[in-house]
């Protein structure tokens, strides 16, 4: 037997099913989530007594064969408050306060239905654009829980995860790493937060509890990242590579959208007084510009560009060939005050250089022929960008 009620006064209609996610999909609701019936279902990890909701203590949340999501979740029924005495029953909730209100049919003494405004907005289902309903599982994959829909379908390799023009925030997310990975969120009113060494398994999670991300940053040790996301208000911001924050912190926009890739081709650049830029990639710019810097030395690594070889002419010590090279190859010197002043790239990608008192030059092919730069002229380098041949 199982307890059952229909409510169909409350603005959203509500179906509770008191009893165990096997009784609940042991029976067709087809024809009830049609009728826009939402999901109060139980399931109870253990029947030990608990004051607080957590994933680790109340196990694996339900799973249901007829509904997208569920819109209450009976976790326990040996909760505890402070200044009660006894068991209670509580629940989880997976929505916002104008979700719950709409599901109340919350009123104001008129008798019309409250509007709260809620600081990111109502989600608008019929507008903007919203991710492909249909798993991807490429180089490097990701997925996102995301507001009155619950898990996406995973995407990868830069194709978006969740939506733009719908308000509709991102909860958590899921990633599928090429190697090793940290994640920094920062969440609403929780903050930063760094998952370490995640795997596709990890939730990097707000998942029940209604919070916006806010920011993303990802961090790998052996892999170049790119990524983006797409805050309300603001819209797209930049391509961001390893330990770059994707995403205004402080501004309490929500991230509606990520996209994240493996950069083709990444480099460092090492510059006159400040050292090692951070990596860059496929078509950042490594270096400086205006700044009357010479760059003392470069280094690549190549994900998607195949070899490189590489031969640079160095102030005071000519032409230097540094053959086939990986991202410990130091093309150039550091620690010497000697300029790089011209360079021969070769491999499967295009890139050009800032040289002094002529600026950038072309975009050209990495042929293993071609010289971008000087030679005898005593001009320094200043600054490279590379990308993936075209």
């Amino acid at each position: 037997m199982f307890l059952v009620y229909l409510i169909s006064h409350f603005r959203y209609n509500f179906i509770i099913a008191l009893q165990s996610e096997a009784v609940v999909n042991a029976y067709n609701w087809s024809s009830v989530v049609k009728g826009n019936y939402g999901l109060w279902v139980a399931k109870y990890a253990d029947y030990i007594p608990d004051y607080n909701f957590n994933m680790a203590g109340a196990g694996k949340a339900p799973s249901v064969k007829w509904w997208r999501t569920i819109a209450l979740w009976q976790w326990t029924s040996v909760g505890r408050l402070n200044g009660h005495n006894g068991n209670l029953d509580c629940s989880v909730f997976y929505g916002d306060a104008s979700t719950w209100d709409k599901y109340l049919g919350k009123s104001t003494s008129s008798g019309s239905t409250t509007k709260p405004v809620n600081p990111d907005g109502e989600v608008k289902d019929n507008a903007g654009v919203f991710q492909s309903k249909k798993d991807q599982t490429g180089e490097v994959a990701y997925q996102g829980h995301l507001r009155q829909y619950g898990w996406a379908n995973w995407q990868c390799d830069g194709a978006m995860i969740g939506s733009t023009g719908q308000n509709r925030r991102i909860e958590a997310l899921r990633i599928k790493p090429v190697g090793q990975m940290d994640v920094t969120v920062h969440m609403k009113n929780n903050g930063d937060k760094t998952y370490k060494n995640i795997t596709k398994d990890t939730v990097i999670r707000t998942v029940g509890e209604s919070r916006r991300l806010e920011a993303l940053k990802i961090e790998s040790s052996d892999t170049v990242y790119l990524y983006r996301v797409h805050q309300r208000d603001i819209g797209w911001s930049k391509w961001c590579v390893n330990g770059q924050w994707a995403g205004e912190r402080g501004k309490s926009k929500q991230i509606e959208a990520v996209e994240i890739k493996v950069a083709d081709i990444a480099y460092i650049g090492h510059v006159q007084g400040t050292g090692d830029t951070i990596w860059m990639a496929d078509g950042m710019t490594a270096g400086t510009t205006n700044q009357s810097k010479r760059l003392e030395a470069v280094r690549i690594k190549s994900q998607h560009c195949g070899d490189v070889y590489a031969k640079a002419h160095i102030q005071g010590i000519g032409w230097k060939d540094f053959g086939r090279i990986d991202q410990n190859t130091i093309i150039g010197t550091e620690g010497d005050g000697l300029r790089l002043e011209c360079l021969c790239l070769k491999g499967d990608f295009e890139w050009r250089a800032h040289i002094q008192g002529t600026g950038w030059t072309q975009w050209t092919k990495a042929d293993g022929v071609a010289t971008l730069g000087t030679v005898g002229q005593s001009l320094r380098m200043e600054a490279v960008e590379m990308r993936a041949a075209e």
